[in-house]
């Protein structure tokens, strides 16, 4: 019965909780409303479709947020590469997206455990690349 449900669904790009509910009743027969939202549940972890209001369903994977390192960045994240620690790099350029006012300079941001800051720090310092700070929390 899911797959009927899932081969109506490729029809629609976006569908309304009534329509859902009444495509799964459809489907299904008469059945309670904890049915069809188990049904729903079923249907958004197999990525079918997702939920993107109270009342509205989008067919198909939710996409995922990425963005790409500009080559400053990425040349630091490839230097760091080298030596195996663990750490997660970002800039703060991403935010501009969601800012009312744009964002003039742009920073790189590393986050790395606290055991292996000092050697991050300094090891970038050495490369002479423009570090400012080393935040110890």
């Amino acid at each position: 019965m899911t797959q009927t449900i899932i081969n109506e669904l490729s029809n629609y790009s976006e569908i309304n909780r009534e329509d859902l509910f009444q495509l799964i009743s459809k489907n299904y027969g008469d059945c309670k409303k904890s049915t069809i939202y188990s049904i729903i549940s079923k249907l958004i972890e197999e990525d079918v479709l997702y939920k993107v209001t109270s009342e509205y369903y989008r067919v198909g994977t939710k996409r995922r947020f990425g963005y790409l390192l500009s080559p400053y960045a990425s040349k630091i994240r490839n230097e760091l590469n080298k030596y195996g620690i663990p750490f997660i790099i970002y800039e703060t350029s991403i935010l501009n997206d969601w800012l009312n006012h744009l964002l003039t300079s742009n920073c790189i941001i590393i986050e790395v455990d606290k055991m292996h800051s000092e050697f991050i720090f300094d090891y970038l310092k050495s490369r002479n690349l423009k570090i400012y700070c080393l935040i110890r929390a």
